[in-house]
This record gives structure tokens, sequence and C-alpha cells, in this order.
């Protein structure tokens, strides 16, 4: 028990600490340095803080993530939280590289317009696929259902009513067992549907 609550301790000690330390590392280098200035130590400074900014900063990114999915998958399931793993590492990779650029005199507009521009381009090209990401995550959070689950899923996009077995839960997909063949279905186009329990036959 002793050792357990040690343990967890030094787990979430080990973020916090990380966290702390990119966030001053961040601090100190936008107050001391400036890549524009004459001088040269102040020049030193920002480069320097902003490499040393990257370096804990992912550190602190991985120790963060690894204690939320830890959570995430001990108290709904595993196969939410290397989903969920996935998107923070993510979102949290792009805050570190945002404020690593700021940090080297990229200005606040160039940063946002570069952002919208990249934002379009990616949404449009893939608004499928992002939406099925997104349909993940509110599932996940919803919990309709669950892995082992016999549902009843009643859509237009599959011709009517199916039932069968959740086998898995993705970001893009939900693997379901339909007639004894495993499928897998669109996130999106279960969150539109209507679900609910199915009667195992037999039962």
């Amino acid at each position: 028990m002793k050792q357990a609550y040690g343990e967890n301790i030094i787990s979430y000690t080990r973020p916090a600490i990380a966290g702390t330390l990119a966030i001053a590392v961040a601090l100190v280098g936008n107050a001391l340095g400036d890549v524009h200035s004459h001088h040269g130590l102040v020049r030193s400074t920002a480069y320097g803080a902003a490499v040393v900014f990257l370096v804990v900063g992912i550190i602190a990114l991985r120790s963060i993530t690894n204690v939320i999915t830890a959570l995430i998958s001990k108290h709904i399931g595993q196969n939410v939280g290397s989903p969920v793993h996935l998107v923070f590492s993510v979102l949290g990779l792009i805050v570190i590289i945002f404020v690593d650029l700021g940090m080297l005199g990229v200005t606040a507009q160039k940063l946002l317009l570069g952002g919208a521009i990249t934002g379009v381009i990616v949404g449009i090209a893939a608004q499928q696929s992002l939406g099925n990401v997104f349909a993940g995550l509110v599932l996940m959070l919803a919990h309709p259902f669950r892995v082992g689950d016999h549902v009843r899923i009643r859509s237009g996009a599959l011709g009517g009513v199916v039932e069968g077995t959740i086998l898995n839960l993705g970001l893009t997909y939900v693997r379901i067992e339909i007639d004894a063949l495993p499928v897998n279905i669109p996130n999106s186009t279960l969150l539109a549907a209507a679900v609910g329990p199915a009667t195992i036959e037999g039962d």
C-alpha cells in the first residue's frame, strides 16, 4: 500500500515539476531574451531558452499526457485512453511549437495567419477524417455503449437496422461484430444513428 502510494506521488510530482520548469523557462526567455537585440548575450539567451523550453516542454507533455491517459484508462478503459493520449499529445505539441516560435521572435499575427491558412487547408482535405475523430471523442465521453455490449443500430447509412457486438472503440472507427464478421463503422455514422441495447439470441 505504501509503495503504491509512493509511486502515485512520484507519478504526479514529475509532470508538475516538468510543467513548472517549462513555464519558468518560457517566462525567463521572454523577459531576458530577444532575438532581434544587438547584444550577443541577449540573443543567446533567447535562442538558448527556446531550445531548453522545447526539450523541457516535450518532457512535460509526455509526463502530463501519461498521467491523464493512466487515469482515463483506469476509470473508463484502455480503449478510450489510447485515443485520448494521441489527441493530447498532438494538441500539446502544437502549443509547444507555437510558444517556442513566439520565443524566437515570430509574431502572433504571423502565427495566427499561418495557423488559419493551414487549418483551412487541412480542414478541407481531411474534413471526413476530422469529423470521425470529433465524433469518436463525443462517443467516448457520452458512453452510449461499451466494448462487449450487444447493440441494435438504426441508421439509414447502414441500410436500416443492424445488430452486433462492440469489439473496439477507436479514434475514427468502431469495430462491431455483425453476423460473426468484424465490421468497421465510422464514428460519425454511429453518432448520427439511434443506438440501443439488443437481446442476444438464445437469452
